[in-house]
């Protein structure tokens, strides 16, 4: 299991290790590709809209409390939802995860950290993105493809936001998982478990241009 970087850098390359995976790097320091792309998605958009009302009334990155949990579940977002905590130990911990979420593993993840969830090539991948939304407090776009041997089952867009733990420190994501049926079910040989076509990391100041026209989430989006 790996993710192959097909198509990176709306906001900066991505680069691990020295390595830059990128075949195709859009323009570096352009968030409004990144903000497009979120208000293209009404998942996105709607789950975007309920973070930044919490955002505008705490004047700060909100806490866990702050997050209108009512309004998720009634756009039809709640199963698609995720929340992940970096805890003392540098570990990386679910601390919630919805129904759409958990059927892609084979026990509920809620309380495991993600280290034991992925294989030692994929982890590195999570763990930067995670770990850059609460270490530089931006947001993260990606989307692409989810692979099953070498089928592709559906086509994911995420969008990760920093969360604040009851003291206000910057230390969880919230994210939501957008799933649509394009292009699935095509054979491809030596597939990856991920794919990702597109990568943004978002300023927070940015996100305000992706105030939503729409709430929750489209045909393509609902639970398979």
């Amino acid at each position: 299991m790996y993710i192959k970087l097909v198509s990176v850098g709306f906001y900066s390359p991505y680069d691990m290790h020295g390595v830059a995976y990128a075949m195709i790097t859009l323009p570096t320091n352009n968030p409004e590709a990144g903000v497009r792309l979120i208000r293209a998605n009404k998942s996105l958009s709607g789950f975007l809209k309920v973070w930044l009302k919490a955002h505008s009334s705490c004047k700060t990155i909100p806490r866990t409390a702050d997050i209108n949990i009512i309004a998720l579940g009634r756009s039809g977002l709640l199963p698609f939802v995720h929340i992940v905590e970096r805890v003392c130990s540098g570990n990386l911990v679910c601390r919630l995860a919805g129904e759409a979420i958990t059927v892609n593993f084979p026990a509920n993840p809620r309380g495991q950290p993600l280290r034991t969830m992925f294989d030692s090539e994929t982890y590195p991948f999570i763990e930067e993105s995670y770990g850059r939304v609460i270490r530089d407090t931006v947001a993260h776009y990606s989307a692409g493809r989810v692979y099953r041997g070498d089928v592709v089952i559906y086509h994911s867009r995420r969008l990760m936001l920093p969360l604040a733990n009851p003291q206000g420190s910057v230390n969880r994501v919230i994210a939501v998982v957008a799933k649509s049926l394009e292009d699935t079910w095509r054979p491809v040989a030596g597939a990856p478990r991920y794919e990702i076509q597109e990568l943004a990391y978002i300023p927070i100041a940015s996100l305000d241009a992706a105030t939503p026209e729409h709430d929750g989430p489209g045909r393509a989006d609902r639970p398979m």
